[in-house]
């Protein structure tokens, strides 16, 4: 790693902190509040320590800015003439009215600390997003490592909590009984391994593919696939079998320059044994039984949560507002003692706080990531392997937050934004043309 300079270890060590502490969501916000601070650090070094040769991508700061003014402009005070005026804003002026003589200015956001809030949990993310643009390859690969490593901590942990230790247990509010590792949700931790699997090839090239390379990697895999299983996630398991087949291309078939070493990660052996343990793991009957019932509730909550997009459409509740926002459409057949923390779509939730300008948002950095990936692709090619890696890492994420919230854990968000930075990183694209010119 003689190559990797300050800001490649920076962000290797500051994405190793958000896989250890980033796990729990907004009930842990002390962990959060950690990220978030070292985050403002972190971005400030790159933005102004980079240096001339390592700009941050226009395109991606663009993106940043995009992302972070839609809750600022949410927390703009707003005159009583105007606010009143908006959709669904009519059960808050009541209640308002009733502790006030005069209807106070207010903000887009019906809770505004809510989205103050959820715009500090962007600051981890955004900072990794922007530091992977002016990256190395060396650099990058480190930051892989961070992520391979973190997984394998989480597996070692939840060796614990299968044994029944409790005290293995990171978080209060979790899903005891099946492993979740560093993360208080088994789905968090099932996309955390099918990450580090996607990484590994590469962390594997990155350390030079020596003797000892092939088995280890292979042996690691094999724990990284074991352990989705026990996780117990539905759609862990389900989302294996795009990642086992992006394997194929991630995995090096050619000798390299450097040692000739044939680079073979003996992919049919390890699918095999994958479709074995997942066979045997079907006898489990929690998992079974997971894969027949809904036990979140998922289609009542979306069944409400229309109701409730309609009531604050087209501009939204406010970032971070799904709970006040949702609770008054809940229907009577869901209520209990509990309180949805969550729609389990991170879609429907968007819509739901950013209304129409969050679903064009995010369909303008889907546009953009998407012609991102194709030209890195093309342009660069002794680096496909790590735009297929970067890619696949969103397709997953992607097709995971139609049924759950992948993206509302701070780990995860900050591993998928840097998966989207290396796909804008300036320093392969810059390569690239000035060896074509």
């Amino acid at each position: 790693m003689s190559a990797v300079g300050a800001s490649g270890w920076a962000v290797a060590i500051y994405v190793l902190i958000a896989g250890l502490l980033g796990g729990g969501g907004s009930p842990s916000p002390l962990p959060e509040m950690i990220l978030q601070a070292s985050g403002i650090v972190l971005m400030a070094w790159v933005v102004a320590g980079a240096g001339k040769a390592r700009k941050p991508s226009r395109r991606l700061v663009a993106v940043a800015l995009a992302v972070a003014l839609l809750p600022l402009l949410q927390l703009v005070p707003l005159p009583p003439s105007l606010w009143t005026a908006l959709p669904g804003r009519d059960l808050l002026a009541a209640s308002l009215g009733l502790i006030a003589s005069d209807e106070p200015w207010h903000a887009l956001s019906i809770a505004p600390w809510s989205t103050l809030a959820s715009l500090l949990a962007m600051v981890p993310p955004l900072a990794v997003l922007v530091a992977a643009s002016v990256l190395t390859a060396a650099e990058r690969t480190l930051v892989l490592s961070a992520v391979v490593l973190t997984a394998m901590i989480g597996v070692l942990l939840g060796a614990g909590q299968l044994a029944g230790i409790e005290a293995a247990y990171p978080y209060a509010q979790t899903h005891r009984g099946s492993l979740v590792g560093l993360y208080a949700s088994r789905n968090a931790m099932a996309d955390h391994l099918l990450i580090a699997l996607l990484a590994l090839p590469i962390v594997a090239a990155g350390a030079g593919l020596r003797r000892w390379t092939v088995p280890a990697s292979v042996f690691v895999g094999l724990l990284f696939l074991t352990a989705l299983v026990l996780t117990g996630s539905r759609a862990g398991l389900l989302l294996l079998a795009p990642v086992l087949l992006a394997l194929t291309f991630l995995v090096p078939s050619r000798p390299t320059a450097q040692n000739g070493i044939r680079p073979v990660f003996i992919f049919a052996p390890v699918a095999v044994v994958a479709a074995a343990i997942l066979w045997f793991a079907s006898g489990r009957s929690a998992v079974v039984d997971r894969f027949v019932t809904d036990p979140v509730g998922r289609a009542q909550l979306w069944s409400d949560g229309w109701a409730a997009i309609a009531h604050y459409w087209p501009l939204g509740s406010g970032m971070g507002t799904f709970r006040q926002a949702y609770l008054p459409f809940e229907g009577r057949s869901a209520l209990d003692y509990s309180t949805p923390n969550r729609m389990h779509n991170d879609y429907l939730e968007l819509a739901l706080e950013a209304g129409l300008p969050g679903l064009v948002l995010l369909a303008a950095i889907a546009v953009t990531v998407a012609v991102a990936a194709v030209r890195r692709y093309r342009a660069i090619p002794d680096l496909r392997r790590e735009t297929i890696f970067a890619a696949m890492v969103l397709v997953v994420v992607a097709l995971h937050a139609i049924v759950d919230y992948p993206l509302r854990t701070m780990a995860l968000s900050t591993f998928v934004a840097f998966a989207t930075g290396v796909l804008f990183n300036a320093n392969g694209v810059v390569r690239k043309v000035e060896h074509n010119a």
